[in-house]
């Protein structure tokens, strides 16, 4: 959880989906956001959530949705915000550009 993860998204299928799941210590999150900024952390695009019924009930984000937001090689950053986590925590870069290293 301490380590930001860098997903490539390079050949991607219009169909594909990001499958994210995230628990707080067993309890169901509540108000769930998954969004994804840019570099000067200007939000892009909010995916919103219903409540689960299970405490790891998985987020579905599809990729072509992330994909369109690319301008240049930029990496996007994926944040994750509930109720139990108002600050929200990255979870990760999302590199849509082969070859190309980033850091957060």
């Amino acid at each position: 959880m301490n380590t930001i993860r860098t997903l490539q998204l390079v050949a991607t299928k219009p169909a594909d989906q990001l499958m994210i799941k995230y628990h707080h210590c067993g309890e169901v999150g509540k108000n769930r956001i998954v969004t994804i900024k840019d570099a000067q952390n200007s939000i892009m695009k909010e995916f919103r959530f219903p409540d689960g019924a299970i405490p790891v009930a998985a987020m579905s984000v599809p990729v072509k949705d992330i994909v369109k937001l690319k301008k240049g090689n930029i990496a996007l950053k994926l944040y994750y915000t509930s109720s139990e986590l108002p600050a929200g925590r990255m979870l990760a870069l999302i590199n849509t550009a082969a070859g190309v290293q980033t850091q957060p």
